[in-house]
């Protein structure tokens, strides 16, 4: 049997369309604000398909690979799956995916922090020892949703992630 690396992160982990979106940040960032956004609000970014956002995990996301494989998987512990935190309404019980796959890390950052122009999406952090593509967004940025959901599209149509639907 394969050795399995694992850490549990904290942060909310979501489903954008094929790709699993692991949104970190400092503790009260709104973290769980742009997650329910990205529920809330199915749009399409720069791309023609609209993309339906799913919940994986709020608050902590436990992360692990098998030792001879570069995928990175996520999911909530067991307490908290299907919980995402609503501020000013408490908890709430959402639909949710058992796991995803992680193809992309979104940092929420200060404004001031976020590079304009970054070589997206080869600007990387390393998660579990493999590289993840990252992007920096600000939590008072209206487009937020937008923007995550662009950098999906733009994942897609780099072919970085294996999609029956846009990659040959």
């Amino acid at each position: 049997m394969a050795e399995r690396t694992s850490e549990t992160r904290h942060g909310t982990f979501v489903k954008v369309g094929p790709v699993g979106v692991l949104i970190e940040g400092k503790s009260g960032s709104g973290k769980s604000a742009l997650a329910l956004r990205l529920i809330d609000e199915p749009g399409r970014g720069i791309g023609n398909v609209e993309l339906i956002t799913t919940l994986v995990a709020d608050d902590q996301v436990c992360l692990w690979r098998e030792e001879n494989s570069a995928i990175i998987y996520g999911k909530a512990p067991s307490t908290i799956a299907g919980l995402v935190e609503i501020r000013g309404l408490g908890l709430a019980n959402v639909d949710h995916l058992d796991q995803s796959r992680l193809h992309l890390i979104v940092r929420i950052t200060e404004l001031e922090e976020i590079e304009r122009l970054p070589d997206f999406p080869h600007t990387n952090i390393s998660v579990l020892g493999q590289p993840v593509p990252v992007m920096d967004i600000s939590a008072t940025d209206m487009a937020g949703p937008a923007k995550v959901r662009s950098a999906v599209i733009a994942l897609l149509e780099d072919c970085l992630i294996e999609n029956e639907y846009l990659c040959s």
